[in-house]
């Protein structure tokens, strides 16, 4: 496993000094989009092009249920940094490093019934989970109809999870999404 760390990490930094074909990214700076990621989370996405080779994209998920018999709460939070390898007018390659934090909380409640059919609360639990992810990767772009772009990206991820239960994994990752750019 230390061999494919070791590769991954020499294949990004030798992608990272190849000469890299321009595409004109400055009419389109901005893009809005979708995302489930390994190493940057999943929710709705915001990328900045810094220019035709470096982007960063964040995102982000706040998501709250609640109903009779549990309430869960959960957010992440992420980011990515993207360094172009080659581009044409309507495709990239790209090499990403990126790393996110999840935290979802649930409490659930046990009702029983008496002999008369009256309900009572007879007992809750609480769970808790705490993960942070980060990852190195390449992505493949592709641009439809000018501003919609599609996504598609795997690598190496590390993920650290806390709560109930601890443990620690490494593991083939990726992510997926889908963006306009404006």
């Amino acid at each position: 496993m230390q061999n494919v760390i070791i590769f991954i990490t020499s294949l990004t930094l030798f992608a990272a000094t190849l000469p890299i074909q321009t595409q004109a990214s400055e009419r389109s700076p901005h893009q809005i989009g979708l995302a489930v990621s390994s190493y940057s989370g999943q929710g709705l996405s915001y990328q900045y092009v810094f220019n035709d080779n470096q982007r960063i994209k964040v995102t982000g998920l706040v998501g709250l249920d609640d109903n009779e018999f549990n309430e869960e709460s959960r957010y992440n939070a992420g980011f990515e940094l993207q360094q172009s390898l080659h581009n044409t007018s309507f495709t990239r390659l790209y090499a990403l490093a990126g790393m996110s934090y999840s935290h979802r909380e649930s409490k659930y409640f046990y009702f029983a019934t008496t002999a008369d059919g009256q309900r009572f609360l007879q007992s809750t639990s609480r769970s808790e989970r705490n993960v942070v992810s980060s990852g190195l990767g390449f992505g493949f772009e592709v641009l439809l109809w000018e501003h919609l772009a599609l996504n598609l990206d795997t690598g190496l991820s590390f993920g650290n999870i806390t709560g109930t239960s601890d443990y620690k994994e490494l593991y083939l990752g990726g992510g997926a999404g889908i963006s306009y750019r404006f």
